[in-house]
């Protein structure tokens, strides 16, 4: 079984890194007008309570463990188109939440909002997004040999692993909503 180290991927990850800077760059060219209702970068625990916090930490998890199964699976069967169009685009939203939360916290306070949860989840993504463009290679090689090689189909294993890495990210993001 080949095992999986994102340095070795250079080109791949170069191409991930490519499209998330063009996505924060593309963020960076629009502004959202006043009336769009952003996440309120201020919520106590107290103001939620529990179930509210339970609400918020599922809603995080379930819409990155989407994107990331789509990221993985979708991604990897379009040979790695649709990962880079979802690299750019989640690129482009999280610029905007960015951009937003500029306008009530300071750079410092938004680096270290972003420090508790987003590396994990930028390394999670990423990770994925490698895994994904093996969809190329699957498909060139069936094409080569007149036959799918289902060795190279995205491991389970890798799936479980980083499903864990969204769960820690998405866990550490409501605390960081929350108690930070």
């Amino acid at each position: 079984m080949k095992e999986f180290n994102l340095l070795k991927n250079i080109p791949k990850t170069s191409i991930s890194f490519v499209c998330i800077i063009f996505g924060i760059f593309l963020g960076n060219q629009f502004r959202l007008n006043d009336q769009v209702v952003s996440v309120n970068q201020n919520i106590s625990a107290d103001d939620l309570g529990l179930i509210r916090t339970v609400n918020l930490f599922l809603k995080i998890f379930l819409t990155n463990l989407t994107l990331l199964l789509v990221t993985i699976y979708i991604g990897f069967f379009t040979g790695g188109l649709l990962t880079l169009v979802i690299l750019i685009f989640n690129s482009i939203n999280l610029t905007f939440v960015a951009n937003e939360a500029k306008l009530v916290m300071s750079n410092t306070d938004l680096l270290v909002k972003f420090l508790f949860h987003g590396l994990l989840e930028v390394y999670t993504f990423l990770v994925a997004a490698n895994i994904s463009f093996g969809g190329w290679q699957y498909y060139r090689r069936a094409v080569e040999n007149d036959c799918f090689d289902k060795d190279l189909l995205p491991r389970n294993k890798y799936t479980y692993i980083l499903i864990g890495f969204v769960f820690v990210s998405a866990f550490l993001e409501v605390i960081n909503i929350n108690y930070l």
